[in-house]
């Protein structure tokens, strides 16, 4: 196990920290073992995601990442985030035309988009995020199906893990086979558990780091109280609202309510592992690619029985929960027109594992969440934020805060500002591929500068078995020269 992460501009008020773990090559060997009989077996679940550092013999792609420029980039969106001061925000999705991975990097690196220049630490980036989220809307290429990590390779590959989850009748996109996402500076992942609170795994390629917050799975229910009280309307209109991914709540918000939370930074080459009913969310600090996709294990299946669904979206995910019981048992039983069950004393399976957790190790030392002893000055401020916590944590006086801040909030005005500057942030982004000069057919990197880091920008065909769609064969030239007109007709 590793160092305690580094601390972050928000600090986190969770008594369970997010662990970083190191596996040696021999317990990188077997997927779902290291996750059942190291991760979970030492707690890592509890904090509701983790890192994982792979061994440096691992490589998921030998052949680099320089011959991606042509990939395509299907559906594109612009996010648009609104709110107020009190710390809630609405995501607003706005889907563009499709871009390729040559195209997307120019607008990520362009002067609109870059990450600030002065913010070289990631607490610095984390303030400028969250005092700037509002502003100029990043574009993200989010949910792109396929995979880049070599077909052949056997261990951590997302197309086959090896979990309870490959056993299903049926392929889902992105949950039993691997999305692509594509990121730029600001671009966000909203507050979300998994579909069917699986479990994920994240591995950054190539690029800028995640950031990313989490809530305990234990007090995933104390989130979701906080979040409908400032969304009221999209709780009546839907009651798994959270599952539309879009909604951001703050750290300052979730501190000032007493809804923990801890936060990790994942850089390139590592992976992110999220547990069931642990919410999450997050955003990219700049051009990057990630590779994730859902699992499963027979700890999940009480999870998935108590899951909270979507009925408002025809496309949300919905696993047939008696047919999972029937072939692989559980702690529970359902009928079988249902994918639920009662829960024991009305309490969520997260909550009943903490419980039992906390009699098995009432007193885990400080710094135990991961492997090493954090500072004693560290420790005694953690102290102190738990007795402020409980000192101020009446339920009443907690009630009457949600309250007035959602007063403030009401709902964040969210369809009011929704089309503000749309037109303006269309044309300036293709101005920005229009300067570029990318119809030509010369390479196009040479005076966009893009090769500089990844070479991305080679004028090579799709990625060595790299499962996602790319352009067609059409000159380059004549679909470049149509691009400008393209993104302003959006």
């Amino acid at each position: 196990l590793a160092a305690a992460p580094s601390a972050m501009s928000c600090p986190p008020t969770s008594a369970v920290r997010i662990r970083t773990y190191r596996p040696t090559e021999a317990e990188f060997a077997d997927f779902a073992a290291y996750v059942s009989d190291t991760i979970e077996a030492t707690g890592g679940h509890l904090a509701g995601i983790c890192k994982v550092v792979p061994p440096e013999s691992w490589r998921p792609r030998q052949a680099g990442y320089e011959d991606l420029s042509r990939m395509s980039i299907p559906q594109p969106i612009r996010q648009r985030i609104v709110g107020t001061d009190a710390g809630a925000y609405q995501l607003w999705n706005e889907t563009l035309k499709s871009l390729t991975l040559e195209q997307y990097k120019l607008l990520a690196e362009s002067d609109v988009h870059r990450p600030p220049a002065r913010c070289s630490s990631p607490e610095q980036l984390e303030r400028k995020y969250w005092a700037s989220l509002t502003l100029n809307p990043p574009i993200y290429g989010a949910d792109v199906s396929g995979s880049v990590t070599d077909a052949d390779q056997p261990l951590w590959n997302m197309r086959r893990l090896g979990t309870l989850l490959d056993s299903l009748d049926q392929r889902i996109s992105g949950v039993n086979t691997p999305y692509l996402y594509f990121g730029m500076w600001k671009s966000t992942f909203p507050w979300h558990t998994e579909d069917m609170d699986l479990y994920s795994i994240n591995y950054l390629h190539f690029g800028a780091a995640k950031h990313w917050y989490a809530v305990p799975p234990a007090n995933g229910r104390q989130f979701e109280r906080l979040a409908e009280a400032f969304f009221g309307s999209y709780r009546a209109d839907c009651p798994a609202f959270l599952r539309h991914k879009t909604s951001v709540l703050s750290p300052q918000l979730l501190r000032r309510h007493g809804v923990p939370f801890d936060s990790v930074v994942q850089r390139q080459g590592e992976f992110i592992i999220t547990f069931p009913f642990g919410y999450h969310c997050g955003f990219n600090a700049g051009f990057n690619c990630a590779e994730s996709t859902n699992f499963a294990s027979r700890r999940w299946i009480d999870f998935g029985l108590a899951a909270r669904l979507c009925r408002c979206q025809p496309d949300s995910v919905v696993i047939d929960m008696a047919a999972i019981v029937r072939r692989f048992g559980g702690a529970a039983k359902c009928d079988s027109g249902s994918h639920k069950r009662p829960l024991p004393q009305g309490r969520h399976p997260a909550e009943l594992e903490a419980a039992s957790s906390s009699r098995r190790c009432p007193r885990q030392r400080v710094g135990s969440t991961d492997g090493g002893d954090r500072p004693a000055a560290e420790a005694v401020r953690s102290k102190r934020r738990r007795k402020v916590q409980s000192s101020s944590g009446a339920d009443t006086s907690k009630d009457a805060d949600i309250s007035k801040d959602a007063d403030t909030s009401k709902d964040a005005n969210i369809s009011k500002d929704a089309d503000t500057s749309k037109d303006a942030d269309i044309s300036k982004d293709a101005d920005i591929l229009k300067d570029a000069d990318i119809s030509k057919d010369a390479d196009t990197s040479k005076d966009a500068d893009i090769s500089k880091d990844a070479d991305i920008s080679k004028d090579s065909d799709t990625s060595k078995g790299a499962d996602i769609s790319v352009p067609s064969e059409a000159p380059r030239k004549a679909v470049a020269m149509n691009l400008f007109d393209r993104l302003r007709s959006l």
